[in-house]
């Protein structure tokens, strides 16, 4: 510490007063830099959406008419063969029409 701190305590508080400017103008082009990306983003809104859009169908393909009548019969069976193995030992009369019913579907 210097005779002129002592003698002039505003050179010693320029170095705080730069330390706030500093952080002052760093604030304000994060400020500037989020409204930038802000505004571009608002503005090709759309572009982004279909390459997001796009993007997703390829990665998970939209399922033929044909694919989902196979799922809706498999998971038709899977429940007939549940239900029959459930009532098995109470009534078997009824667990092998439902095996029946599963064999047809």
């Amino acid at each position: 510490m210097s005779f002129l701190n002592i003698a002039l305590p505003t050179t010693a508080s320029w170095a705080t007063s730069d330390v706030v400017v500093s952080g002052v103008t760093t604030t304000l082009q994060l400020f500037a830099c989020l409204v930038v990306l802000t505004s571009v983003f608002f503005t090709f809104r759309p572009l982004l959406s279909g390459i997001a859009r796009a993007f997703w169908v390829s990665l998970f393909p939209a399922r033929t008419r044909a694919q989902e009548t196979a799922e809706r019969l498999l998971r038709t069976r899977l429940t007939l063969r549940r239900l029959a193995n459930d009532s098995e030992l109470s009534s078997p009369a009824m667990a092998a029409e439902l095996q029946a019913m599963g064999a047809r579907t």
